[in-house]
């Protein structure tokens, strides 16, 4: 089984930092950084073929939905059982055509970082969580996400929004987001020739001030009727889910979001109690 190192450096004044740069290096079993082999593309071709009817129901082709890498993804999340990649894969084009999702992504998912950080922040919930999707990338090529939940009101996000931005607006958004991050890491396995993930940085400082969004009914059912699908059709996009500034309680967050991960993705969330 494969073994990842990962380094995650983090700019001066970063989640509590002190130093100008710190450094954290983390161990990530089953992650593997190489390019596919020759034998792992011969599997996703086989894939491809066991998917075509799903394949060719889709309206748009582009190589970060069907191309070798992302098809090699499903693979590799299933250690190379092409039986169980292809099951999991044909859901993902059935999920793709029901949702329209390329649809919903036209117009975004070309946009350069910028211009989609400026979309979205147009777009989304102002009760939403501090949230930045280009934050830094590493040396590797793996694309870092950044969000601060602590900040976050759960009750006036439900409570307060406005009736024309309702939880599928939310939904929706989530899934053009997922889409743009994957196709930037997509981007990035042809450019550098290996295989690129993204990091999610996850800063909990005063988290516990406000309730937490598990204790919220419509948030909790929300993610009971999300988030498993979403873990299970953006397989192996994580390579790390860093949690820093952790209180106690986030035990109950985290212990709440395995229920929805295979044990493969919940062994890459690492949870530190500061950033020093």
């Amino acid at each position: 089984q494969a073994v990842s190192i990962v380094t995650v450096s983090l700019p001066h004044g970063t989640c509590g930092c002190r130093d100008r740069k710190s450094a954290m290096v983390y161990k990530i079993d089953g992650a593997d950084l190489s390019w596919p082999s020759a034998a792992e593309l011969a599997k996703c071709e086989e894939i491809r073929k066991n998917c075509a009817a799903h394949i060719d129901a889709l309206p748009e082709k582009p190589r970060d939905v069907v191309g070798d890498i992302r098809v090699c993804r499903y693979l590799r999340f299933f250690s190379g059982d092409v039986a169980k990649a292809s099951a999991a894969y044909t859901k993902f084009l059935q999920y793709r055509v029901e949702e329209k999702i390329d649809v919903l992504r036209e117009g975004i998912i070309d946009l350069n970082l910028k211009d989609f950080t400026k979309w979205l922040e147009s777009v989304m919930s102002p009760y939403t969580p501090m949230f930045v999707p280009g934050f830094t990338e590493t040396e590797d090529g793996h694309f870092v996400i950044f969000t601060s939940p602590g900040s976050f009101k759960p009750s006036e996000f439900v409570s307060k929004r406005p009736a024309c931005h309702t939880l599928d607006n939310d939904l929706h958004l989530i899934r053009v987001s997922l889409e743009y991050f994957m196709k930037q890491v997509d981007d990035n396995c042809y450019k550098r020739k290996k295989m690129c993930y993204a990091i999610k940085l996850i800063d909990c400082r005063e988290l516990g001030n406000e309730t937490l969004p598990v204790f919220v009914p419509e948030i909790r059912k929300f993610a009971q009727d999300n988030l498993g699908k979403v873990m299970s059709f953006y397989c192996e996009q994580d390579i790390l889910l860093l949690v820093v500034n952790a209180p106690f309680m986030v035990r109950a967050i985290t212990a709440f979001a395995t229920t929805f991960m295979a044990k493969r993705q919940s062994n890459r969330i690492k949870v530190m109690g500061t950033a020093t």
